[in-house]
């Protein structure tokens, strides 16, 4: 198991200066996460800490991060409630074992509807408001999303296409009514190396992605390497926006502003709208450290043998409890 790590990333926000941390790690003696102190290099002045406790199917029943506790409660390893400050939220399966439904103070305020194939088709969230919007998506014969539509049940609906490299995941353009948005340029062996946004001035950007070992992107840089935006994730892939610098960072005036770069944690595709990631087969939720539908394979032996693994038998788990170690490859 890793247990310390050593980083110094560039502050967009500030040129010329630089973010200096080292991340520590412990854990349980099942090699589940249970602790990350992160601290500055230069002073060892602890900046953030986060700790995890794990049942005996590896599921997380109590996490404090940042000085707040969330704590848990599953059954046959699906998530019934997820408890904040005295604040609970109420989670509810269809009988297929897929999330439908989060309800808190008596009020649904996630909605989620699938297809035949367990790939999300629609979904509806409630702001603090009491405002709902709605993205429906729409998937290739591969299971890749072919479109995600934004506010799809307002007249303001906007949609955006994607094409893929050849058969692969990786996505190579993001179009919107007919026009790019965005293009990726990948290596021979597929790793993302950078994105080209198109302005409606007709002028380009291009931004160079980096990464940390684990796959999570920490940096986009420019032509002339400077750093566009920063980030930081906690251990199960939640933003740690006291990392986050540049074009990405958080806008207490624009909450819901569009992200500039949306492959993150893990390298995988962020859903603003559901606060999900594309983990590929499907989708992982970093808010309750869970997948939203079980893991299965067609095959009966197969599906079968997930029982016998001790990182897949539970079937909503992620790492197996240890995101520090190992990382997710296709959902």
């Amino acid at each position: 198991n890793l247990i310390r790590d050593v980083a110094s990333t560039m502050d967009a926000d500030n040129p010329g200066l630089s973010s200096d941390r080292t991340y520590r790690y412990t854990y349980d003696p099942r090699d589940r996460i249970s602790q990350v102190t992160k601290t500055d290099t230069a002073t060892g002045d602890t900046l953030a800490t986060e700790s995890y406790l794990h049942d005996a199917a590896s599921n997380v029943i109590e996490q404090t991060v940042d000085g707040v506790t969330t704590s848990y409660t599953y059954d046959r390893n699906r998530l019934l409630y997820a408890t904040t400050d005295g604040v609970r939220a109420s989670y509810n399966y269809d009988p297929f074992g897929r999330i439908d439904t989060v309800t808190a103070a008596g009020e649904v305020i996630e909605r989620y509807s699938y297809d035949g194939f367990d790939r999300v088709a629609e979904h509806t969230r409630m702001d603090d408001t009491g405002t709902t919007s709605t993205t429906s998506y729409s998937y290739d014969p591969l299971d890749r999303t072919a479109s995600r539509t934004d506010d799809a049940d307002t007249s303001g609906a906007e949609t955006t296409e994607f094409t893929y490299l050849g058969l692969s995941g990786e996505v190579l353009n993001e179009e919107v009514a007919g026009q790019v948005q965005k293009s990726y340029h990948y290596s021979p062996w597929g790793k993302r190396l950078s994105q080209v946004t198109f302005n409606p001035d007709g002028s380009q950007e291009d931004a160079f992605f980096g990464y940390n070992p684990r796959t999570d992107v920490e940096t986009l840089t420019d032509d002339s390497g400077d750093a566009i935006a920063t980030y930081g994730y906690t251990a199960y892939g939640n933003n740690d926006e006291d990392e986050f610098t540049g074009v990405d960072a958080p806008d207490p005036g624009d909450p819901t502003a569009e992200a500039y770069n949306v492959y993150r944690y893990n390298a995988k595709r962020w859903d603003s709208a559901s606060g999900t990631y594309d983990m590929g087969f499907r989708n992982y939720d970093p808010g309750i450290n869970q997948f939203l539908s079980r893991d299965s394979y067609t095959g009966a032996l197969a599906d079968l043998n997930l029982t016998t693994s001790p990182w897949n038998n539970n079937r909503y788990a992620y790492t197996g409890g240890n995101p520090i170690s190992y990382i997710e490859l296709d959902g």
